[in-house]
């Protein structure tokens, strides 16, 4: 499974700069992702994601692990790849699309719900400054 960010609005945000964008290194910006997608494991979603049922609270190895960590197999499998013009966020287990969809006996758990606006606008500055020295 992969999430692909479009960075197309990222891109008219920095237009004025025409081919210096082309020149970019966009692993900041991989990394930043990955990272927001990490934050959602730690806060749960920033705190909206439905708890647990008591069934697999049960079954949990380790309750206190959090609640899309057991194994911890779905975090370590989250990696990406970025080029001058976009970042691809790939998660490398087979079940992990459950989880951002839900399920009939399951309800989403969005781990990809992240701010891109914000991850835009910041982005935009730090290529800016790249190319502005």
């Amino acid at each position: 499974m992969s999430v692909e960010f479009n960075m197309e609005d990222l891109c008219r945000e920095v237009a004025v700069m025409g081919d210096d964008m082309a020149g970019a290194d966009l692993k900041f910006l991989r990394d930043d992702l990955i990272e927001s997608i990490m934050i959602q494991f730690e806060t749960e979603g920033n705190g909206s994601w439905p708890p647990l049922s008591p069934h697999t609270l049960r079954k949990k190895r380790n309750p206190a692990a959090g609640m899309l960590v057991d194994s911890g197999a779905l975090k370590r499998s989250i990696w990406g790849e970025y080029s001058s013009t976009e970042v691809v966020i790939y998660v490398g287990v087979p079940y992990a699309g459950y989880h951002i969809t839900g399920t009939k006996n399951m309800p989403k758990r969005d781990y990809s719900a992240i701010n891109i606006d914000e991850i835009v606008a910041y982005a935009t500055g730090q290529i800016m400054q790249d190319i502005t020295g």
